[in-house]
């Protein structure tokens, strides 16, 4: 049977407390027995010497190894000298020096990830460690007292002290590598670079705008970016009538006779005279034939009618002399009347002058003047004999255009066609140069009002309505371009609004396009 370090204090002690030669013999045995147990010694603060392995308790460590402590050092108390009573077990297994059982006297008494710790008058294992190996070995190590799976922990990951830590996103590790998770709203990790995060805004970032990648460009404006790409402000000299960001800022303020200086300020009509927007200003920008603006006040247009006013004949101050009259702005004699044609009178003899702007003799016979309208006719477009090309069919002020349907008055102008994009058919009611009439056939559909006038080479849509009894007489699905009836009413009812091929006119009944 095994006998116990503390049983042979307590059976030494006893014989020390005695007396005589036996008593001498046994502590000198004890003190052997002691001398036994050292391997080594050196000096130490222990009295100067230090023993490996430490001595056990009840003994410390002298000159020749470990020795038994005084008697007076131990307790008398002969149920201390023998251990625990009764014997340690269960949470707490071990009996410590004072004879209580406890959970553990040193770290390797705990579990793996505990360390023993001192409360109050016992020790305890609680969670933590001193080294990697109280830790279970890798990925595990001891950070900071405690350990941590470094293949996982975002505080240490891949070793102690390594925190990850993502701007405006969540962050993890795995297999001891930091990475980035779901980007917070309103962020985005635009450069695919961990290790700054989700380092773009992508609520006012006009790069990417909404999300990665999506750039605000917008025409003739400085572009902005709120979550959604918005005009911040035009370029000079345009403006944003239509409130699309799409198309920016698409007008021309300084030259756009509707939006001139701003959006909606359209020139108003002026009395035989045409409108100009020049540098955000309205202005004259030309008298129709035979007018002109004598008073230079642009309030009452042209006001005078230089050609039938003696007094202004062919321009303004212009009198003619005594006898004469003022016949297609040039002064002569009253018998003198060559159309579209100016003419002189010498000796009461009449003679054709230079013809009208936009007109032509074209069959050289002075009877019936200039007789040729070049400003429209595609046959003589400019010039007597200049006919227009198959590509270019129409004659708008005497050059050859794409699609002018001049002339085409009903029934010649039942012209029929579909929208580019929705295939819904159409019928030309009139047309001239200037502008022209556009129903929708039987049945209705949906068109691109615009992109139809555009293609008939007029630049813009005008009015437009959806009452029946206008257009071409189309209602109820009757159509006939027989005896169609001006429309004079305009209510606006078919625009379902712009796509990107241009206005829609959702099954209005008619449009007007405009030069």
């Amino acid at each position: 049977m095994k006998t116990t370090f503390r049983e042979i204090v307590a059976s030494s002690l006893a014989i020390l407390s005695g007396s005589g030669p036996t008593s001498v013999l046994a502590g000198a045995s004890l003190t052997l027995m002691l001398l036994a147990g050292c391997s080594s010694k050196s000096g130490g603060s222990d009295g100067g010497y230090q023993c490996t392995p430490a001595c056990p308790v009840g003994s410390h460590c002298g000159a020749e190894g470990c020795v038994v402590d005084s008697p007076a050092d131990f307790a008398v108390d002969s149920q201390a000298v023998v251990g625990c009573s009764p014997a340690c077990s269960g949470a707490t297994p071990i009996c410590n020096p004072q004879n209580v059982c406890v959970a553990c006297l040193v770290d390797g008494d705990c579990p793996s990830g505990q360390v023993c710790k001192q409360s109050g008058s016992v020790t305890v294992c609680v969670a933590g460690c001193s080294d990697n190996a109280r830790c279970g070995g890798e990925p595990n190590a001891c950070c900071n007292g405690g350990c941590a799976d470094t293949s996982s922990d975002p505080s240490n990951c891949g070793g102690c002290g390594t925190s990850c830590n993502a701007n405006h996103a969540a962050s993890s590790c795995t297999l001891g590598r930091c990475t980035v998770g779901a980007c917070d709203s309103g962020w985005g990790d635009c450069n695919n670079d961990s290790t700054d995060g989700c380092e773009t805004n992508l609520l006012t970032d006009v790069k990417n705008c909404g999300a990665c990648g999506t750039t605000c460009k917008i025409a003739n404006a400085l572009a902005a970016c709120s979550g959604t790409c918005y005009i911040a402000a035009c370029n000079f000299g345009f403006d944003d009538c239509n409130a699309k960001v799409e198309d920016g800022c698409e007008t021309s303020v300084t030259s756009d006779v509707k939006n001139c200086g701003a959006c909606g300020n359209s020139c108003p009509a002026k009395p035989h005279a045409k409108s100009t927007c020049l540098n955000s200003a309205c202005q004259l920008s030309s008298c129709d034939q035979g007018y002109s603006d004598c008073n230079q006040d642009p309030g009452d247009g042209c006001e005078v009618q230089t050609g039938t006013d003696k007094n202004n004949c062919g321009k303004c101050g212009n009198s003619c002399g005594q006898g004469l009259v003022c016949i297609n702005s040039s002064c002569t004699c009253p018998m003198c009347n060559f159309p579209n044609a100016k003419s002189a009178c010498v000796n009461l003899v009449c003679s054709m002058g230079e013809c009208l702007p936009g007109w032509a003799d074209c069959n050289n016979n002075p009877k019936d003047g200039c007789e040729q309208n070049i400003a429209t006719d595609k046959l003589n477009c400019g010039a007597c004999g200049n006919a227009c090309p198959m590509n270019l069919p129409g004659c708008v002020d005497g050059v050859c255009v794409m699609g002018c349907l001049n002339g085409m008055q009903p029934p010649k102008s039942c012209a029929m066609g579909n929208d580019p994009e929705t295939m819904s058919q159409y019928v030309v009611c009139s047309a001239d140069c200037m502008g022209a009439w556009i129903t929708a056939a039987p049945g209705g559909g949906s068109y691109h009002a615009k992109q139809i006038c555009q293609l008939f080479g007029y630049s813009d849509i005008g009015r437009y309505g959806g009452t029946c009894g206008s257009q071409c007489a189309r209602c109820d699905n009757n159509f006939s371009c027989m005896n169609p009836q001006m429309n004079t009413n305009f209510d606006n009812g078919g625009n379902s609004g712009n796509d990107q091929f241009g206005i829609i006119l959702a099954k209005t009944v008619h449009w007007e396009c405009k030069k």
